[in-house]
């Protein structure tokens, strides 16, 4: 858990803190909320790994991350220490359900990433490698990819550990035609630019 402005609750759990204050942990979570101004940013272990694998292999399941992205090092203000999407949800897809556990082919988790929920939004320009189509491209090695982003998971890995950190195995990353990570290490390309969905 990270609260701006309370270094002290830097990194407890909402049941730590609950306890300290003889509440219950929904009521500390909306205390600390105020408190903050909203400002508390928590991981949480909301979903069983069973209903995530359910849920991977439904043929209408696009893949997403909610997080926003950044170096390794954080924001450059008052970076929050649990940050693991922006760095480990698609490498951990990667190697837990395709490599690991195959619950997913190669091909089936792409298309769940890119084409699928580009066409969703109406970026009918994105999300296939074909003529006319902007070149993003991801280029992963399987055999080498790994999540180290290490408490995205936390059935697998304690929370504390490592959260900003760059996966393994994705050695070159293309934004619109530019590398942007070359041999694993990132460029100063920013050859990004805001998407807009368009509907049909």
């Amino acid at each position: 858990m990270h609260v701006p402005g309370n270094k002290r609750l830097e990194g407890k759990t909402i049941a730590q803190v609950a306890k300290e204050r003889r509440k219950s942990s929904f009521e500390t979570y909306f205390d600390l909320m105020i408190e903050s101004n909203d400002e508390i940013i928590a991981v949480f272990d909301y979903i069983l790994e069973e209903d995530i694998k359910a849920l991977l292999v439904h043929p209408l399941m696009m893949i997403s991350s909610d997080c926003a992205t950044w170096s390794e090092k954080g924001p450059l203000t008052d970076p929050p220490p649990y940050v693991p999407c922006a760095f480990g949800e698609y490498p951990g897809i990667f190697e837990r359900y395709v490599r690991d556990e195959p619950l997913l082919t190669m091909q089936e988790a792409v298309r769940k990433m890119t084409s699928f929920p580009a066409q969703k939004m109406g970026l009918y320009d994105r999300g296939l490698l074909r003529p006319g189509m902007w070149a993003d491209i991801a280029l992963i090695d399987l055999a080498r990819i790994k999540d180290r982003a290490t408490n995205m998971w936390p059935h697998k890995y304690p929370y504390k550990n490592y959260p900003h950190r760059y996966p393994d195995g994705v050695p070159y990353v293309i934004v619109n035609g530019v590398i942007a990570v070359d041999g694993g290490r990132q460029t100063k390309a920013r050859a990004g630019k805001v998407l807009r969905h368009r509907w049909p």
